[in-house]
């Protein structure tokens, strides 16, 4: 999946194996992970969430 890197300034692509999904607060879905020590977030849509296969964040 392909991320926007804020402290590289550039888009990032990270493997499957390395996300975790999560449900924010408000109701919206995202996806996490983390790249050279710098956490990278992106809001997903409720069926790209439930299409996953990957782990849920604490």
């Amino acid at each position: 999946m392909e991320f926007y890197h804020m402290k590289l300034k550039k888009k990032v692509e990270v493997p499957e194996s390395q996300l975790k999904k999560q449900r924010i607060a408000n109701g919206r879905y995202a996806v996490t992970a983390e790249v050279e020590g710098t956490r990278v977030f992106k809001f997903i849509g409720a069926a790209q969430y439930n299409a996953l296969n990957v782990p849920e964040a604490r």
